[in-house]
């Protein structure tokens, strides 16, 4: 898995056999294509996986802003990148 912290998804492309996207590091403005099998658009209520797969949203996209992960692997001890110490 791949986590990235101030990026963002700028579009994808599904062949069947892969994902190709593109995704821009915010402050740079530097843009990358990342392949991989999936892409799961966990990406909130103004998500770019949504609109661009033509699903529709009703009511407020912006709520509130946060993250969470959840991940389940063979370390016992995973450092917390939000705070800097051990979960």
């Amino acid at each position: 898995m791949d986590f990235r912290f101030d990026w963002r998804l700028v579009e994808f492309d599904d062949d069947g056999d892969r994902v190709t996207c593109r995704v821009e590091h915010v402050p740079t403005g530097r843009v990358e294509t990342v392949e991989a099998a999936y892409l799961v658009g966990c990406d909130g209520g103004a998500s770019t996986v949504r609109r661009q797969l033509g699903i529709g949203y009703e009511g407020t996209a912006d709520l509130a802003s946060f993250v969470s992960v959840y991940f389940h692997g063979k370390e016992k001890v995973v450092s917390s990148i939000l705070t800097g110490g051990s979960l």
